[in-house]
């Protein structure tokens, strides 16, 4: 949903890709880019076997304390500033992969 009228409403001027990230079900990965996103895109890989969660940095492979979740395949786009704030990233259990970018 558009509130209001924008020419280009969503036009970027920066990408920044992070390719095939690792994340273990142990202690969260920091998600963090060189730009300054205005969002960002999630991406659980499809031959993941189980969830991720995603969040602040207490979140937990139980997904205590997590904002959302990712189920193989699944993707979201999250206007996020991660200059500003911190985004973790948990395994549900072992290693799954995690596919992330940035646009600016």
């Amino acid at each position: 949903m558009n509130l209001g009228v924008q020419k280009y409403p969503f036009v970027s001027s920066l990408l920044e890709g992070k390719g095939k990230i690792e994340i273990s079900n142990v202690i969260p990965t920091l998600i963090s880019f060189n730009i300054r996103p205005t969002s960002i895109i999630l991406t659980s890989d499809i031959n993941n076997v189980d969830a991720l969660y995603f969040g602040g940095e207490s979140i937990t492979s139980a997904g205590v304390n997590a904002a959302g979740y990712l189920n193989a395949g699944d993707s979201i786009t999250l206007n996020f500033d991660t200059k500003n704030n911190r985004l973790y990233v948990i395994s549900a259990s072992g290693i799954q992969y995690l596919w992330a970018g940035a646009f600016q």
